[in-house]
């Protein structure tokens, strides 16, 4: 009886090790659209969830681990986009929901390579959903890192501006 609980046991335990490292080395987390202001003080990362679960994003920096002066989420629909702008407190701005980082999880299903074949075979409707970080910074914009959670679990994704 003791050898069949320990084999149940080490079953369960390798299951667990084999999801943990295939989420591991498939991270959720993909990159699209990659925009910017002339002079780089104000940049754009698309962003997208192919994974199972929502994606929180916790904390954005730029350059060298430095904290930017305003991080936003500009949640959008594939029929229209994101914008770049130096503030997104005027009315243009208002329309594509620029939020928090705290008030938005990224959907299962917004992955931008899956958006742009959608657009690319008229298929993308006002339910596809964009994510774009938009980050604020005085000085310019050389590299974005997001690090995020899924599943519990942390991971740390940096894009290039070069």
């Amino acid at each position: 009886m003791k050898k069949k609980i320990w084999i149940m046991i080490l079953v369960i335990v390798g299951l667990l090790t084999g999801l943990y490292l295939f989420i591991i080395l498939n991270p959720p987390l993909e990159t699209g659209t990659l925009a910017s202001n002339d002079n780089r003080h104000v940049v754009v990362v698309g962003v997208g969830n192919k994974g199972i679960h929502e994606v929180k994003v916790a904390k954005v920096t730029v350059n060298n681990d430095e904290e930017p002066v305003k991080t936003k989420i500009q949640v959008s629909h594939a029929l229209q986009g994101f914008i770049v702008m130096d503030d997104e407190t005027n009315n243009e701005a208002k329309k594509d929901n620029f939020k928090s980082l705290e008030e938005v999880g990224i959907q299962t299903g917004t992955a931008p390579s899956t958006i742009l074949e959608k657009q690319n075979t008229n298929k993308a409707t006002g339910d596809d959903k964009l994510y774009g970080i938009t980050v604020f910074h005085l000085e310019p914009i050389r590299q974005v890192t997001i690090d995020y959670r899924y599943l519990g679990i942390s991971f740390r994704e940096t894009v290039s501006f070069q």
